[in-house]
């Protein structure tokens, strides 16, 4: 659970999976971290304008928009520069992975995901924000 002097992360879950949005949003809400979750990505699109959050767990594979076009989206908006977006996929080959670099990804996790890899993301996110000084929406 984040302490008393780190700061809470503000992070939006996209997934078009229902049980998926539930069990992060429940496992990550008892880190203490404000989260919020979209079902897709034009519903996340919508969700970062308003959010500006710190990290985006993000599916790479949803019908309609994907996870890469939402990425690319977020990547060029120089407001967001500051948010880390981390892929979560049941892709695991060295074609989405390039991909994912390409597309300027800050993670790459393979689901099933454990959820120690989750808080090593949010941890590495954390220690981010903390050196810049930092968070790109401290209200969300």
């Amino acid at each position: 659970m984040a302490g008393f002097s780190d700061p809470v992360l503000c992070i939006l879950v996209v997934d078009d999976d229902v049980e998926t949005l539930r069990v992060y949003g429940l496992h990550l809400g008892r880190l203490g971290h404000t989260v919020h979750q979209a079902h897709s990505g034009a519903h996340a699109l919508e969700q970062i304008a308003v959010l500006h959050p710190d990290l985006v767990f993000l599916d790479l594979g949803m019908p309609g928009m994907d996870g890469f076009e939402v990425a690319n989206r977020i990547r060029s908006e120089p407001r967001l520069l500051a948010t880390k977006v981390i892929a979560v996929t049941a892709y695991d080959d060295t074609a989405h992975r390039q991909r994912g670099i390409y597309t300027g990804f800050d993670g790459y996790l393979v689901k099933p995901v454990a959820f120690e890899a989750i808080e090593a993301m949010i941890d590495s996110v954390r220690n981010a924000l903390l050196g810049s000084g930092q968070h790109t929406h401290p209200e969300c």
